[in-house]
């Protein structure tokens, strides 16, 4: 893993026409841009980190209960986050705090008594199709829930005030009134930001003193084992597990 960290999100779209993009971010490379980070007094930073994690929100959200799992994640994860650079994960294979912590999470009547503010679990599921799990904490899945919740109310409010109903049939008035309403959506989320981004940090703090059962609808199992075969990484906040064979497939 000498040298920069790549990571490299590809997309498609059936929307109109087939398209495929290409997000490449190199961390520790000169002109890189790190992760958005939250250092609790700059809510804007916060909202544009829920904003930039909403993926992993809505596959968590969506995952069927019966496949979510709780995975503990060691302290090292919030001193390794401050000593080293933004967006930097710790690997987890040899993280000793981690070791403790899932040591500790055996016997889980025990463990989910303790306070959630001290335990740092993550909310985990596989990517349908993939050899990826990932996950997120209970604050940032706390704040991710009140960002969607706001947008929602925001694009219902739109479509109160322009609703689908009184669009033309015409290709070009169809893409007239999408552009539009995306621009009436817009300009109301840059008018009511500072108040969105103060519930979204509200929400990021009710979330790290909750539980999970508290925040969803569920009460997945502790998983104690790293998945056979995979490699782990976290961050304070969010979790990845790939395969070891497509880590080398693609040359990390």
């Amino acid at each position: 893993m000498a040298g920069p960290h790549v990571r490299v999100l590809c997309g498609t779209s059936l929307e109109h026409r087939v398209f495929v993009t290409l997000d490449m971010e190199i961390i520790g490379s000169p002109g890189s841009e790190p992760d958005p980070i939250y250092d609790g007094t700059d809510p804007d930073s916060l909202l544009d980190l829920a904003r930039s994690r909403m993926l992993y929100y809505l596959l968590l959200r969506e995952t069927r209960p019966d496949e979510l799992q709780i995975t503990p994640v060691g302290p090292q994860v919030q001193q390794y986050r401050s000593a080293q650079a933004a967006g930097a994960v710790l690997l987890l294979e040899r993280d000793t705090s981690t070791a403790r912590a899932r040591a500790d999470a055996e016997e889980a009547g025990r463990y989910r008594q303790r306070p959630p503010s001290g335990r740092f679990d993550m909310l985990t599921a596989r990517v349908p199709g993939t050899e990826l799990i990932l996950g997120m904490s209970r604050r940032l899945y706390a704040a991710c829930d009140q960002l969607a919740a706001t947008e929602s109310a925001l694009a219902r409010s739109v479509d109160e005030d322009r609703p689908p109903e009184t669009l033309g049939s015409g290709e070009d008035e169809l893409e007239q009134f999408r552009v539009e309403r995306e621009a009436l959506y817009w300009q109301r989320e840059r008018q009511q930001r500072f108040d969105i981004a103060e519930e979204v940090a509200l929400a990021f703090d009710r979330g790290r003193d909750a539980a999970w059962e508290n925040l969803i609808d569920a009460s997945p199992p502790l998983r104690t084992r790293a998945p056979a075969g995979y490699l782990e990484a976290a961050t304070e906040d969010t979790y990845l597990a790939v395969r070891g064979r497509a880590v080398g497939v693609i040359g990390l």
